[in-house]
């Protein structure tokens, strides 16, 4: 009778060990579940993510471009100034229209003497 209760107990104490094996195996595989969910929703926000930096990553690349492009414009522009500035140095805008004026009226003059030649020094007419 002592045996036979024995294996009873022991029999009941496998029970109860398989019994919270199970329910560790199940609270294991619940865990394993749920870090899984995590890792995949880590992975879609990490690919996300990466997306959004190659999109990034493409327009830091086109506005790189259009300032590079800007910039070679600008030195352009600057060096034709650079020549410009350069070309009209000693350039006197008064004695140049100083000479203008004299050659004008250098040539009033020319008229003034062909019309008295060519129609006497009369009276001056128009």
């Amino acid at each position: 009778l002592a045996a036979h209760q024995q294996r009873a107990t022991n029999a009941e104490v496998r029970k109860q060990e398989r019994s919270g094996f199970e329910q560790v195996k199940a609270e294991v595989q619940e865990s394993l579940e749920s870090e899984n969910a995590m890792i995949g929703e880590a992975a879609k926000e990490e690919n996300m993510l990466k997306e959004v930096l190659r999109e990034k990553s493409e327009e830091a690349e086109r506005l790189r471009a259009e300032i590079a492009e800007f910039n070679a414009k600008e030195t352009n522009r600057i060096c034709s100034l650079k020549n410009v500035a350069a070309a009209m140095e000693g350039y006197d805008p008064m004695r140049s229209l100083s000479k203008s004026f004299k050659c004008i009226v250098f040539i009033f003059f020319l008229y003034r003497i062909y019309h008295l030649l060519t129609r006497g020094f009369g009276a001056v007419s128009y």
